[in-house]
């Protein structure tokens, strides 16, 4: 029997796009997974998997789990930590080859208009540094309605970035772990009930800061009938 023969990708971008094509294949199954849960306790749980600096060689999967999450949540069940390693072993076996090293430190921090924020840095390097180039055009932009209004927009998200690291005890410059293992360690867990409270409190502080929810759905892509997650 010949050899199987597998076209090798010219670019590191074409190889991201074979890979995302073959994650699509499973997304009606790892979609189906999420459906029972109910969306606010289950995003948080989610998103809070990505506050543990342990598991920053896992940020494909875990960002997987919380677009999942998202899209798909629409029940009732409380998630627990059987749930969330068992999410993290399924959904991680169909993005498992997207998954690398890290490769810069897990927090980072921009500055943009006066103040600094703390920035969850993910899987690839200098993502600060691409971000901090980004906020300093924007700084710079027109002082008219339009960039005013995508100013405003960025320096919410950003205060919600800064307000959720601090809220995890993470602190600038702190390193994540390069080193992968097949199961998620359900001792090294927090209660996802508190992850799950998190996200409500989160939402009533952005009110208590000036901020409205309209400003934070410019960030999203779910349709306005399916915003309730906001709270």
């Amino acid at each position: 029997m010949a050899p199987l023969m597998f076209e090798i990708p010219e670019t590191l971008f074409d190889a991201q796009r074979a890979l995302a094509s073959q994650a699509e294949r499973s997304r009606e199954a790892l979609a189906a997974i999420f459906q029972a849960y109910d969306p606010k306790s289950c995003i948080a749980a989610a998103g809070g998997m990505l506050t543990i600096p342990d598991f920053q060689a896992y940020s494909v999967r875990l960002e997987a789990v919380c677009h999942l999450a998202v899209a798909s949540a629409s029940g009732t069940k409380r998630p627990t930590k059987q749930d969330a390693s068992r999410w993290f072993t399924q959904v991680g076996q169909a993005v498992t080859l997207m998954e690398d090293a890290a490769e810069d430190v897990f927090v980072g921090r921009v500055h943009f208009e006066d103040r600094n924020y703390l920035i969850l840095e993910g899987l690839f390097e200098a993502n600060c540094h691409h971000l901090q180039h980004m906020l300093n055009v924007l700084e710079q932009s027109p002082d008219i309605e339009f960039y005013a209004i995508l100013r405003k927009a960025c320096r919410t998200l950003l205060l919600l970035s800064d307000r959720i690291c601090s809220r995890a005890g993470l602190d600038a410059f702190i390193c994540g772990s390069e080193h992968k293992v097949s199961t998620l360690p359900l001792d090294q867990l927090p209660t996802l009930k508190a992850w799950a409270s998190a996200l409500p409190s989160l939402t009533q502080r952005s009110r208590k800061w000036g901020e409205t929810q309209a400003l934070l759905r410019n960030f999203s892509l779910l349709p306005p009938t399916e915003m309730s997650v906001w709270g």
